[in-house]
């Protein structure tokens, strides 16, 4: 299995272009298809997605064989919920809504074993082959687990430089839907308060060494925002690739 030491988080901090998508559908199947793509990442959505944590062991062993890091969005930052996904192999965990440098602070003592955090230790996890590479992977899961901030608030924006320099956030990751609809610009992504702010998180991964991520909704979006800062970039979710394709295929009719 390859995601407890997926050499990814270096890239990420490294600053590289990385490639990803979202998986909500809960599909395995659809997991395994989107991992044998050549994207770098790919993000299982606990959020909003439609599979729950029943259907989340199944989809990262789908994609445990195949050369890509599987992250996943938690529903919120509880530390149970990390130590969770963790143990069953994710090779980190985006967590929503972040408003504050001690709610950032709180996700990253989750992810980390102690003395450097606060989560719990099992040694016969999936993570760490059911204890066959435990000790390896309790003495490096603090260098390899990647975590990713999610800034959709005002008031993350106020404390962005503040969230920026915790040490161990290793990606701001602008979501798109919400920060605007909390900007009160819902959907309006050419907004004078929209811009700002995503001109504020590129700002703030620049002085703090981190990487700024983001999802969009198409490929022609890409150039312009790689260009413009973001490295962890997502297109579009299995969903709603399918549900756009199979309309097209509909309408040729």
């Amino acid at each position: 299995m390859k995601s407890a030491f997926n050499p990814i988080r270096d890239r990420v901090l490294n600053r590289e272009v990385l490639s990803g998508s979202f998986v909500n559908s809960g599909s395995a199947i659809n997991a395994e298809i989107a991992a044998q793509s050549g994207l770098d990442w790919l993000l299982i959505d606990l959020e909003h997605g439609y599979g729950g944590e029943e259907a989340l062991v199944a989809q990262l062993q789908a994609v445990s064989r195949c050369e890509v890091a599987p992250f996943v969005r938690l529903s919120s930052g509880e530390e149970w919920r990390s130590k969770r996904v963790l143990d069953l192999g994710a090779a980190g965990v985006m967590v929503p809504m972040i408003r504050t440098a001690e709610e950032a602070r709180q996700v990253v003592s989750s992810v980390r074993y102690p003395p450097l955090g606060t989560r719990g230790v099992s040694s016969p996890s999936r993570a760490s082959d059911y204890g066959l590479n435990f000790r390896e992977y309790f003495q490096k899961a603090h260098e390899t687990v990647t975590t990713i901030i999610q800034i959709e608030t005002p008031e993350a924006l106020e404390n962005i430089d503040a969230i920026a320099a915790v040490d161990g956030v290793d990606v701001l990751f602008l979501g798109p839907a919400d920060l605007s609809a909390n900007l009160s610009t819902p959907l309006d992504f050419d907004s004078r308060e929209f811009k700002a702010a995503r001109e504020k998180i590129l700002e703030a991964v620049a002085r703090h060494g981190k990487a700024a991520g983001i999802i969009l909704f198409g490929t022609d979006q890409l150039e312009a925002e790689v260009e413009g800062g973001f490295t962890f970039v997502a297109v579009a979710s299995d969903s709603g690739l399918y549900s756009k394709a199979i309309r097209e295929i509909a309408e040729a009719f």
